[in-house]
């Protein structure tokens, strides 16, 4: 889209970051799809980057990190089995993860059905508690 972008040392559209946490940070994790990874837009009209820069003017106390961990083409299974992955090691404080309609479909399943005959409903499928979910539609101009 004309829109150059570069990842860090994970492959993620996000400067490098430490693991840990750093002393007096309040650190968000936001995971989605392309709308969260910003496609066709530079870094720094992503919502992610604006996000930070709201929080920041507004924390005198506190430093705030928002760290983007959007995929283009994710669905809410895969990004269920991301942030399973990452907070082995990466800590944070609060986790949003950006949601779009047809992120709900979950990717196997829609697949699964021309394969077996097992349908999509039957395939458990467990939800992670205490995860903050928007709407990516909130985010349109």
């Amino acid at each position: 889209f004309g829109h150059k972008f570069s990842t860090n040392r994970l492959g993620f559209r996000e400067k490098d970051f430490d693991f840990k946490k750093p002393e007096n940070t309040f650190r968000i994790i936001v995971f989605g799809d392309s709308i969260t990874f910003g496609v066709g837009i530079d870094d720094d009209h992503r919502y992610t980057n604006l996000l930070q820069d709201m929080l920041v003017f507004e924390s005198k106390v506190i430093r705030v990190e928002v760290l983007n961990f959007g995929i283009f083409g994710y669905n809410v299974d895969q990004e269920h089995d991301l942030i399973k992955a990452v907070l082995k090691f990466v800590e944070c404080d609060l986790i949003i993860v950006g949601v779009f309609s047809n992120d709900l479909k979950m990717t196997h399943q829609r697949n699964l059905k021309k394969f077996t005959d097992i349908e999509a409903h039957q395939i458990p499928y467990k939800i992670i508690k205490n995860v903050y979910v928007v709407s990516e539609m909130s985010f349109s101009h």
